[in-house]
């Protein structure tokens, strides 16, 4: 506070030397009471600004403070869960980290390999391409702008871009998935080659507004999940906020919410000096390609940690109010995907009258989880850095929740209960045999 005030006496002190002889004529009197008044209000102006940025710097450092990982006490189903992703990783390749949460019990937990060729450890705090799981990110990021009265859910793209072929569509349709605009991945294939660096979010502006392709249907009149959708979003907020799309996340999303390990990967980062790398197959991983450089429907990276302070900051008060949570998480197409429905930003489910929301992601080897209940605090989060992995169906997550949840999840990777009683079988005397190093889940 002290640098406000300060701030506030200099300018006085030079306000105070001002001479304000009296003039011989009202005109000129006149004139110097303006001066006097303008410098009067900048003074106001400036204390006003500082005492408002300290205010918010203030709270933003209680905000980062205020989820203290340490106090939640170990899981009580620890041993269940543990022998449960030892079995995916073991026998059905899974490769992550594991993050549940359950009414102040916290699991985490590694498994495998940043680098599975290298055989380099994966850790806790190992940061992932959370692919379209970033996708949360840019519609809070919207209703962030919203709450600041800068932009409308119904305020049309034109607005915001030049020569924009497409007039109807709102930003609403964007956070929906209802404006009918084709996927620019797609599109870039016809336009872009890897020799020509990253294909950015301006570039895709540009590719449509100079190949102005026909929508696939009437702006609202349909469904259709497009990564076009949201590379708009963010080139939106860095036109509404004045900052880049990368800095935006970090200063109003990550850095209040003590998200230390989140970032937006942009084209000046190396893709491949990223300590976790992305898999496919057996563990062999691709180099670099031109559609790593657009961001808004994918590339943050973060780790499950951080991904639990987001999901702890979207019932924050402080961060995010009850109308701008209920706003963001209101269904808007309630057939979006088998058994599932889209809200601004979030995929909704309900199971058995509960409703879950949550989204998943995938992107050059990397997948990601989180899902959580809107009602009682139980999460789950889970990033995986080979494609070929386990998948983690909505009904098995919701299950784990339940009194007999992870003796049940093992039902989804056996056909038959045959063959999952011969497993479990065979592996009680495999127990009693010194077990292999090389199938040791790696963990630290």
């Amino acid at each position: 506070m002290g640098s406000a005030y300060d701030s506030f006496f200099i300018l006085l002190k030079m306000l105070w030397k001002t001479d304000f002889a009296l003039p011989r004529s009202p005109a000129l009197f006149a004139l110097q009471l303006m001066q006097l008044n303008l410098k009067l209000i900048f003074i106001v102006t400036l204390v006003s600004c500082s005492q408002f940025s300290e205010k918010k710097s203030t709270l933003l450092l209680g905000l980062s403070k205020s989820l203290n990982m340490a106090a939640f006490k170990p899981s009580k189903n620890e041993k269940e869960i543990h022998d449960f992703f030892q079995f995916l990783h073991q026998e059905r390749g899974f490769n992550g980290n594991v993050l549940i949460f359950n009414k102040g019990q916290l699991y985490r937990e590694s498994f495998g390999w940043a680098d599975i060729p290298n055989q380099t450890v994966l850790k806790r705090n190992a940061q992932f391409q959370i692919a379209s799981t970033s996708k949360p990110f840019t519609a809070l990021s919207i209703m962030q702008l919203v709450r600041e009265g800068k932009l409308k859910l119904s305020d049309t793209i034109n607005q915001f871009f030049d020569s924009w072929p497409y007039p109807a569509i709102t930003i609403d349709h964007l956070l929906s998935h209802t404006s009918g605009i084709p996927e620019y991945m797609n599109l870039a294939d016809n336009y872009w080659k890897d020799s020509m660096g990253y294909f950015s979010n301006t570039d895709i502006t540009l590719l449509f507004q100079k190949a102005k392709p026909a929508l696939y249907f009437k702006p609202g009149s349909k469904h259709d999940y497009c990564n076009s959708n949201f590379v708009l979003l963010a080139n939106i907020i860095e036109r509404v906020a004045g900052m880049g799309y990368p800095q935006y996340i970090k200063e109003n999303i990550a850095m209040p919410l003590g998200m230390d390990s989140t970032f937006v990967f942009q084209a000046t980062d190396s893709l491949m000096q990223q300590e976790v790398k992305g898999h496919y197959g057996l563990g062999h991983y691709l180099g670099d390609h031109y559609l790593n450089g657009s961001y808004g429907d994918k590339n943050i990276w973060s780790n499950t940690t951080d991904l639990f302070r987001f999901y702890k900051g979207l019932y924050n008060p402080k961060f995010l109010n009850t109308k701008e949570r209920k706003t963001m998480f209101t269904t808007m197409v309630k057939e979006a995907k088998i058994g599932s429905q889209y809200a601004r930003g979030w995929r909704k489910k309900i199971i058995e009258k509960d409703t879950w929301m949550y989204h998943t992601g995938w992107w050059k080897g990397f997948k990601s989880n989180l899902f959580f209940h809107t009602k009682k605090e139980y999460c789950f989060i889970v990033l995986s850095n080979k494609l070929k992995s386990a998948l983690f169906p909505s009904e098995m997550i919701a299950d784990f929740f339940t009194e007999n949840g992870f003796t049940e999840a093992y039902a989804y990777y056996f056909d038959t209960p045959l063959e999952r009683a011969h497993f479990f079988s065979n592996s009680e005397k495999n127990a009693k045999k010194k077990p292999d190093s090389k199938l040791k889940i790696n963990v630290n």
